[in-house]
């Protein structure tokens, strides 16, 4: 978002949607940057970025200024109940390389008692790892999942499915892993206006023995 701020500020108001667009590197972000423009118009599509010039404008704020998205209450709220796995315990032996690998699902239990508008969920596995970076925002190994329509009231369960097994890159010791959950309205460390984190829930998951795996979210 920043790219399209500064061709704004640096360029003018010249050239309408396609020219602005074509500054975003992704084909389907430049794709969608144009289409977006195109259907609300090229001077109010640009307006926020004028507006409000913020370095770091995501990409549900700019869609709720554009009023493409509906912007979520102040009073939502959600509350983190629990989290489980299937399997709580992996064998070191069914990851070594040349087996399957074992598919590990963490869920988070979560009861929306204020409905939530647009925002993300992120997870992440904390431990005994090396060979994966370490400065993702959820964790050493870490993604996040758009809920594009929020949430309404009500018991609601969010899951991630994780394969693990052994490559030569990456080595799991064994021992217990933190996976880690996050919610939030808007983009988590938002701080624009009807922004909500609404906080971590966590468990662990064990890995017997000594062994090295990756971990694909």
């Amino acid at each position: 978002m920043s790219t399209l701020l500064n061709v704004t500020l640096n360029s003018g108001l010249v050239g309408g949607c396609g020219k602005l667009c074509g500054h975003v590197n992704q084909t389907a972000a430049r794709d969608a940057c144009e289409l977006t423009c195109l259907y609300v118009g090229f001077e109010k599509f640009v307006k926020p970025l004028i507006v409000d010039p913020i370095e770091d404008l995501d990409t549900i704020y700019f869609c709720e200024m554009l009023h493409q998205c509906q912007a979520g209450a102040d009073d939502a709220h959600v509350d983190l109940l629990g989290v489980k796995f299937d399997p709580p315990t992996i064998a070191g032996k069914d990851i070594q390389m040349g087996a399957e690998g074992v598919d590990l699902e963490g869920m988070l239990t979560i009861d929306v008692t204020k409905e939530m508008g647009v925002g993300e969920w992120c997870v992440g596995v904390h431990g005994p790892v090396t060979g994966q970076p370490s400065t993702l925002p959820c964790g050493t190994i870490s993604a996040s999942f758009a809920l594009p329509d929020g949430l309404k009231v009500g018991k609601h369960t969010l899951g991630a499915k994780l394969h693990i097994l052994d490559t030569t890159d990456t080595t799991w010791n064994g021992g217990s892993y933190e996976f880690l959950f996050h919610v939030c309205q808007e983009k988590c460390g938002s701080k624009h206006p009807h922004s909500i984190d609404f906080g971590r829930k966590s468990g662990n998951f064990t890995i017997t023995g000594t062994t090295s795996s990756q971990v694909v979210v």
